[in-house]
């Protein structure tokens, strides 16, 4: 029964922090949004249109450059084992 009672403590516990976590993030996120600064007026003159694309463009690159160097690490490493 004491194995039981400690495992329930661990579980109280871990919920404990984790709500503490949750409700930081929260505060976190809120604020940010709050607190978020309007950049409109500044910048309403320029179209970043086409430079967003070609971010977003970058960024996938290198994502899929980082997808393909794992797998390649994972098979390599799973040929290794054999």
């Amino acid at each position: 029964m004491n194995a039981r009672k400690f495992e329930v403590s661990k579980q109280q516990k871990f919920t404990a922090r984790m709500k503490q976590a949750a409700g930081a993030v929260g505060l976190t996120v809120y604020g940010a949004a709050v607190n978020a600064a309007d950049w409109t007026t500044v910048t309403s003159a320029v179209d970043y249109s086409g430079e967003i694309t070609g971010i977003q463009a970058i960024v996938g690159v290198i994502a899929g450059v980082l997808i393909v160097m794992t797998g390649a690490a994972l098979i390599l490493s799973t040929i290794k084992k054999k």
